[in-house]
């Protein structure tokens, strides 16, 4: 089964970040439907898992902290940013982080406010439908999942604000470059005047401000394997380190 790319497939892969480009490119590539079944899926993981990840950290670290909210923060942890109540998670988040008044240094302060919208508007509404699709698919999957793709790209677009915001990755001390830039499908050095000013950890991607002078991390969820971003569940030991820093309790 071969499904047809569409028509913004080009700006796509080379707009998007790697851990979004790479199964988005194999969607298009021949396989079973069950094999582009699961492809989508791990698109959905991945953009779910980023879209989570960095909206629980904006609240912990620049909204009003309350009880409900950080219980949405520990379930969506112990489902490692995933599962079926991933987009519900998401929402809740964005309530939180929509009130938090004097910044939008990064690209959840303003998405929070679409994805809190009435309507049809709210990016949320596509993802959720696409969500739901692949955790409960519909047969026969030759005619129902060229339909799902064809919303994908909808999706992606709706969430384009988190170009707005630079990946990057210290490099190990004495490497050839001393950072590289992720936020593309390829990484590539990054530039002196476009450092952070912030002493970051090597070898963990980082999400930065637009100021470049605060930062958000995606440890331990997504990694670089030295061609792209992966996007995968931690180890025990370091989702420990995790909760350590985001000074939560694991339990």
């Amino acid at each position: 089964m071969t499904l047809e790319p569409p028509r913004v497939a080009e700006s796509i892969m080379a707009r998007y970040p790697s851990f979004l480009t790479a199964p988005f490119g194999r969607l298009f590539e021949p396989d079973t439907p069950q094999g582009h079944l699961e492809t989508l899926r791990n698109l959905l993981e991945a953009l779910l898992g980023f879209l989570n990840f960095t909206f629980l950290q904006t609240y912990l670290f620049y909204g009003t902290r309350s009880p409900k909210g950080d219980q949405v923060v520990m379930d969506c942890l112990k489902c490692h940013l995933g599962g079926p109540s991933a987009v519900r998670s998401l929402h809740h988040l964005a309530l939180v982080v929509k009130n938090v008044t004097g910044t939008d240094s990064f690209f959840t302060f303003a998405l929070s406010r679409a994805m809190t919208e009435a309507g049809e508007a709210n990016p949320l509404m596509v993802l959720k439908e696409l969500w739901e699709f692949v955790l409960t698919p519909v047969d026969p999957l030759q005619e129902t999942l060229p339909q799902a793709v064809e919303a994908l790209p909808q999706v992606l677009m709706a969430f384009k604000g988190l170009l707005h915001n630079p990946l990057v990755m210290k490099s190990a001390p004495g490497a050839r470059e001393a950072f590289f830039d992720l936020s593309g499908p390829r990484a590539a050095p990054l530039k002196p005047a476009d450092r952070p000013g912030l002493d970051l950890p090597p070898g963990e991607i980082i999400l930065l401000s637009k100021d470049r002078g605060e930062a958000l991390g995606l440890f331990p969820y997504f990694t670089f394997n030295g061609e792209r971003i992966v996007f995968a569940v931690p180890e025990a030991r370091q989702t420990a380190i995790l909760y350590e820093r985001l000074e939560l309790k694991e339990g």
